[in-house]
């Protein structure tokens, strides 16, 4: 199992007394193998499929026409029947009001493949038993103080389904289940971006507001404006035009995708004629989501020339374009749980009692660690408010993985407040194996530019059009980013610095972004076969003569590839200063980078990626880059000590 959590089983509070029950035996599962209701298995010692076949034969003896428990590492097996006969005759729960099912147990949802499901929700009932009939099985549950949860078996993809769940005087019947994989689609703006908003904006680099761009700063945009004035040319509407119709051709009808939007039902509007549904007055975590969040399939329906309807239209656009991405790839049923609100830092995604205790008064204050926005309730970058809204009602239903972009700026202790964020979702989900994959950090310009070989703004613009720039804060939030996957099991990032627009926090191009996060995710939670993420920096080492730095890759599947010029190489010496370089073709899998031009000094550090070049290209990011593999996968940004 993987080397970091060892062998989880289970770990869920037991709600009923066994008394109620007879026959009790204990079943232990410890070191046979996992049967965590997460990912189930490491996916580098055993395939998902080889898991699912031999967990469902070690467990078929124990589920079925049984009342069963969860504790550690155990199943409570009752051998008798519980005090509860199920009497198919009782009437449809139409209303929902006997048995008040959590919104996602319903019509069209997808449940988590090779895991121990879980069906859950309240009763107008204190106590009394709760069963569920699925795909053959038959399993109880007990309700207690209001609240139930019944554990499903584990299963292998398919449906559709129907489930039936039988109160004690009522019954509800869910229809067209399908079993999958499930992700939740968290963060803030560039996970938040609809569809929608990219319609509405056409390529959001063209989106530049007063910026006027001159020949000699901005050659790449000059061309498409009409520099007398501010407003857009024509040629600019063209090219947005163009773009709105590629992504209008790329939005297909699919059942198998399932979309379960939460942030649509939420606001920030703060108008009293027009309130809606604000997350930040959500001061206690929710028990489920607003009545209009449903499961809804993949779906789009043209209305206008660059606009339409339908649930991909309103949805997350790199959930969109994942989910798409992963169905290709697997055909495997994807359930989109959609939750992210724009600027929300990491405070906004802890409960309340883990943000009180990491930014308590009784703290220094360099040892806080949620110190990101105001945290007032009036405003998005509330304390707990989105964990609340978004991860409180969910978490329950088991789930792949969590896809993350968010951070943006927050490099202040940032990796220190995800692994807390982290852990913390996955003890209250019961689910150790929970995965993570965070996106990096795309580029963008900022006012915290570092101009290279201590340059002054002055110099810079008079200077070579294709000197860099280093954006301080998304440099050191992908450092952070790391730091994360490199300190938690099940958690990874996925490159994103050959993507972004310059002039816009929010990258245009969510399709690529998510196509490189799905083939790293099926590389390492699949355990697919190939190279599906680019070469990884090993070793830096500085040659005898202090003239060049030999850098060797690992994954460079077929072969080291660089493009641009070797671009997009720094050094840093222990002085502290940051110097440009180039690198060139080693040949194998290796790079040489030229620092000849730094005789005398100390070079403590070589860096990649962290360089901007908004003279060569606001447009076309991938020319800020250079290091790839055959199969076409960048590399992510990396820094090695010399």
């Amino acid at each position: 199992m993987m080397k970091k959590l060892g062998t989880v089983l289970l770990s869920m509070i037991l709600l009923f007394s066994v008394a109620a029950c007879t026959g009790v035996e204990s079943y232990d599962f410890s070191g046979q193998g996992s049967l965590s209701p997460g990912t189930g298995g490491n996916p580098q010692e055993e395939t998902a499929e080889q898991t699912a076949e031999q967990t469902v034969e070690r467990v078929e003896t124990v589920f079925g026409e049984r009342f069963y428990e969860i504790d550690d590492h155990n199943f409570i097996k009752v051998t008798g029947k519980p005090n509860f006969t199920i009497d198919p005759s009782v009437p449809e729960d139409t209303a929902r009001e006997t048995i008040k099912l959590s919104r996602l147990i319903s019509d069209g949802m997808v449940l988590q493949r090779n895991a121990v499901g879980c069906v859950f929700g309240q009763t107008s009932y204190e106590s009394g038993c709760i069963a569920v009939r699925f795909n053959g099985d038959t399993v109880y549950g007990v309700v207690a103080n209001y609240e139930f949860k019944v554990y499903l078996p584990i299963y292998n993809e398919g449906g559709p389904y129907e489930m039936v769940i039988f109160g004690e005087t009522h019954k509800i019947t869910v229809k067209n289940v399908l079993i999958g994989e499930v992700f939740f689609f968290g963060g803030q703006s560039n996970m938040e971006w609809r569809i929608k908003d990219t319609l509405s904006y056409g390529k959001q680099y063209l989106k530049l507001g007063d910026y006027k761009p001159t020949l000699a700063d901005d050659p790449d945009t000059f061309p498409l404006y009409d520099n007398t004035n501010t407003q857009y040319s024509a040629q600019v509407e063209v090219l947005k035009n163009e773009y709105r119709g590629a992504v209008m051709s790329t939005l297909e009808n699919n059942d198998n995708i399932r979309i379960f939007d939460i942030r649509n039902a939420y606001s920030d509007n703060q108008s009293a004629a027009s309130p809606g549904l604000r997350f930040v007055t959500n001061t206690e975590p929710l028990k489920d989501v607003p009545k209009s969040v449903s499961w809804q399939a993949a779906a789009f329906k043209k209305t206008g020339a660059y606009s339409g309807s339908g649930s991909i239209y309103d949805v997350s656009a790199f959930a969109y374009y994942f989910a798409k991405e992963f169905y290709k790839n697997t055909k495997l049923p994807v359930g989109v749980i959609s939750g992210n609100f724009g600027g929300t830092p990491v405070m906004c995604w802890v409960p309340k009692n883990v943000y009180e205790h990491y930014n308590s008064n009784k703290l220094a204050q360099e040892d806080k660690l949620f110190q990101y926005g105001v945290g007032d309730q009036d405003q998005v970058s509330s304390a707990y408010r989105g964990f609340n809204t978004f991860v409180a009602p969910v978490l329950n239903y088991k789930m792949r993985s969590v896809v993350w972009a968010q951070g943006e700026g927050q490099y202040n202790k940032y990796a220190d407040a995800m692994i807390v964020l982290i852990n913390t979702w996955r003890d209250l989900a019961d689910n150790a194996k929970l995965g993570f994959m965070i996106t990096e950090h795309h580029r963008c310009g900022d006012q915290t530019s570092v101009y290279i070989d201590d340059q002054t703004v002055e110099e810079y613009r008079s200077g070579e059009p294709d000197k860099g720039i280093l954006t301080v804060p998304y440099y050191l939030g992908r450092i952070e980013q790391q730091k994360i996957a490199d300190s938690l099991e099940y958690c990874e990032v996925s490159a994103a610095i050959n993507t972004g627009d310059y002039d816009d926090c929010h990258d245009s191009d969510k399709s690529l972004v998510a196509r490189q996060s799905v083939s790293r995710f099926m590389e390492v939670f699949l355990a697919r076969s190939g190279v599906l993420s680019g070469p990884v920096a090993d070793t830096a080492v500085l040659s005898e003569d202090q003239r060049t730095i030999t850098i060797t890759f690992t994954n460079t599947g077929g072969g080291l590839k660089l493009e641009n010029d070797g671009i997009n190489f720094m050094v840093k010496t222990a002085d502290g200063k940051y110097y440009e370089a180039r690198a060139q073709k080693a040949g194998g899998a290796a790079l040489t980078v030229d620092v000849s031009g730094l005789t005398g000094k100390t070079i403590a550090q070589v860096i990649y990626g962290a360089l901007d070049y908004p003279r060569i290209s606001r447009l076309d990011m991938k020319r800020h880059v250079s290091v790839y593999n055959a199969e076409g996968y960048p590399s992510a940004q990396f820094v090695l000590d010399v």
